[in-house]
């Protein structure tokens, strides 16, 4: 996997032999709060650049040609280039898993920069305008988010979503996948595997959990993938205004059903997060909205990549759908091979 992180002066363990320290460190500005002390060196402008030790790659990541086929570019970087800035993105960026784990566990980092540094600090631009309903969802859910607000969070959400609730949909879910299934052969029994199956899938699952009605679920996948866009690198203009119209008209939509699942709860999702409370704690409206558009985001993406990836792999070695094929036939347990898939 590739992974990419911005970080300042932490001595991380350098695989061409000697330590990283201020590897990440660029140029910064740092602001005082309030109440500091101006005279600090702590609050004066400074330059640290790049080291040697670090070398420069550009990968085009949207090139159709790596999108087609990007493994064997990836494992040549795994192997030879495990750490790359690359100017064109203004980042830098890891190419092994090991060291991207170790990153995402450590506290001076995890998933966001900002409980550490802030963006004056960082030299960053300001937030951009166009993206500030995205960037508001992005402050709200739990994915991004560090101590204390992710264990806070957390606690709330494993209260509401618990395994008894998601082993209530198994029998739902099997019946989803048949009815995808029989629309298909209905046609002649050819379908689009992303469009058709993968891609809808993951909606109707979720949509159920939530406790979206029927009527209103073709909605929700364009609001997805206009969202997730801003997750790639390299958006246009038009698709960062489409995803963050997309964020407001998804938000207002969570905020009407949690509005009408307070007045009448269900069994679903969105009623038990809208009653959840833990030592006097509740979620607020926009973390509820936000983690209920993660749910759809985050599993939609998940599973449509899952499934294609598991259809290709069959695809280019019969072998493994040979196996998998004889699993699903045989009346022994054959839950593990399933698992490990």
């Amino acid at each position: 996997g590739m992974g990419q992180h911005a970080c300042r002066g932490l001595p991380l363990a350098n695989p061409y032999g000697s330590s990283l320290e201020h590897s990440m460190n660029f140029q910064t500005r740092v602001s005082p709060p309030r109440d500091a002390d101006l005279n600090s060196s702590r609050y004066t402008q400074r330059t640290v650049t790049k080291p040697s030790t670090v070398p420069e790659h550009h990968l085009e990541i949207n090139d159709p040609a790596f999108i087609a086929d990007p493994y064997s570019t990836l494992e040549r970087l795994r192997e030879t280039t495990p750490i790359y800035w690359d100017a064109t993105w203004n980042k830098l960026f890891f190419t092994r898993y090991e060291d991207i784990a170790a990153l995402l566990r450590d506290k001076r980092l995890g998933r966001s920069i900002f409980h550490v540094l802030s963006r004056d600090e960082l030299g960053f631009p300001p937030p951009d305008a166009r993206v500030a309903a995205f960037d508001h969802f992005q402050r709200n859910h739990i994915l991004d988010m560090e101590p204390p607000n992710h264990t806070r969070i957390r606690g709330l959400v494993q209260k509401a979503f618990t395994i008894s609730r998601v082993e209530g949909l198994r029998a739902r879910i099997e019946g989803i996948v048949q009815d995808l299934l029989e629309a298909a052969e209905a046609r002649g029994g050819t379908f689009d595997a992303v469009a058709d199956f993968a891609e809808p899938l993951p909606v109707l699952v979720i949509a159920e959990l939530l406790g979206v009605p029927a009527a209103d679920r073709h909605l929700l996948r364009p609001w997805s993938s206009a969202i997730v866009k801003l997750y790639e690198l390299g958006y246009s203009d038009a698709q960062a205004v489409a995803a963050n119209n997309a964020t407001l008209e998804f938000s207002a939509y969570i905020k009407h059903l949690a509005d009408q699942r307070r007045a009448d709860p269900r069994d679903d999702l969105i009623s038990a997060l809208v009653a959840v409370e833990e030592s006097g704690e509740r979620l607020s409206n926009d973390e509820l909205v936000a983690n209920c558009i993660l749910f759809l985001n985050a599993g939609h993406e998940a599973t449509v990549n899952g499934i294609t990836g598991a259809l290709l792999t069959m695809q280019r070695h019969p072998q493994v759908k040979a196996q998998l094929a004889a699993a699903a036939s045989s009346q022994a347990n054959n839950a593990p091979i399933f698992k490990t898939a």
